[in-house]
This record gives C-alpha cells, sequence and structure tokens, in this order.
C-alpha cells in the first residue's frame, strides 16, 4: 500500500503542478481480455475492466511522454465442457494497480506507443474445479512492455487499442506447465488485450 501511495501522489502532483508547463491529462475507461501464458490454459477468455487517469507531456517533433495510473483486471479462465470426457474448470481472478510510463509518436491522426508498466497487485482469487486454491505465491510487483495505437476521434476523445505481456513471471515458484520468457527461467505471464477510451480535461 506505500508504494500505491506514493504512486497516487506522484501522478496528483503531476497532474496539478505541471498544468502551467503544457501538460494535458484526462480520465481513460476500458475493457479488457486476458490470458495467462504458462498456465495450460490457452486462450484470451478472462473479461475485466481497465480505468484510471494520465498525464501526458509534448516533447516536439510528433513525441510525447505519458505517465498513467489505473485499475487493472488480469488473469485466467476455462469453462467446464460436459462434452469432453476430461472435466477441467479454472478461474483466476489478479487485481492490479497499474502505472504505464509511454514514449508516443503521433503520425496522420494516429498515436503509436511504446513502454513499460509496472503492476502492483491488489488482490486475488484462484479456483480450479471449483475448489478454490490457497497458495499464495503472487509476485506483488511484476513489470510488463506495453505497445499500442490510438486515434484520435476529437479534440477531447480518443480510441486506443492496447497489448500489455509479462516481462516478469506473476508466480514466485515454477509449477508443470510454464513457460520461459524474457530468460531462462521458467513462470507464468500475464497477457492482454485492451480497448478503451481517453478522455482529455
Amino acid at each position: 500500500m506505500k508504494h500505491i501511495s506514493l504512486l497516487a501522489l506522484i501522478v496528483i502532483f503531476l497532474s496539478s503542478s505541471l498544468w502551467a508547463q503544457q501538460f494535458r491529462g484526462g480520465l481513460k475507461l476500458g475493457v479488457t481480455t486476458t490470458q495467462v501464458a504458462g498456465d495450460t490454459y490457452a486462450g484470451f477468455n478472462k473479461a475485466g475492466i481497465n480505468g484510471g487517469a494520465f498525464v501526458n507531456l509534448g516533447l516536439g517533433h510528433q513525441l510525447a511522454a505519458q505517465l498513467e495510473l489505473a485499475y487493472f483486471m488480469k488473469g485466467s479462465r476455462y469453462n467446464d465442457q460436459p462434452d469432453l470426457p476430461d472435466f477441467k474448470q479454472y478461474l483466476l481472478r489478479l487485481n492490479y494497480i497499474e502505472m504505464p510510463v509511454l514514449l508516443q509518436y503521433e503520425l496522420s491522426g494516429f498515436v503509436f506507443e511504446a513502454g513499460v508498466s509496472f503492476d502492483f497487485l491488489l488482490s486475488r482469487f484462484e479456483e480450479k474445479d471449483y475448489l478454490q486454491v490457497s497458495q499464495n505465491d503472487w509476485r506483488k510487483m511484476t513489470l510488463n512492455s506495453v505497445f499500442g495505437m490510438m486515434y484520435s476521434m476529437s479534440e477531447k476523445w480518443m480510441l486506443s487499442f492496447r497489448t500489455v505481456n509479462s516481462i516478469t513471471s506473476v508466480r514466485k515458484n515454477a509449477v508443470p506447465g510454464n513457460v520461459k520468457r524474457y530468460g531462462s527461467k521458467f513462470g507464468e505471464f500475464n497477457d492482454a488485450l485492451l480497448l478503451s477510451v481517453y478522455y482529455i480535461l
């Protein structure tokens, strides 16, 4: 909670004191579809929401930097299928406070962006075959890569599509079925697709 409070203070400070330097900011709200690579349940089957605030600074020559603070629902879902002989059900809810740090490039009404985001775990719920799983080996903070594209619909509204993928494993311990990513260690990694609207204040 100390980390989250510090991040909130940083965003509030930036959004209140930097207006004099031509900063702009606003609100964002979107829907997400997510999966966890390495949990053996493939597919972007877990729906959720993503919403928060952002501040943006133009750097000249069509470049800008953007900082966001948002609530982000991630996880994994696999519904049991009665037609299949191997009964399986799985549900994982991971709720985060997310802080993306992005570099943006504007071209012909489109904004292309790339950067990293830091996720701070607020809560989690895991269920397998309708029985709650009690293990508590989830990382409190994870690092992600962020790539996206935004389209300016008007002076105040923008539409965004973004992909967010874990660089570090969301679990501390490796289990059977895990995969490798960005290194030699096995783990489980959040993958998310986001469709969002941004409102510029």
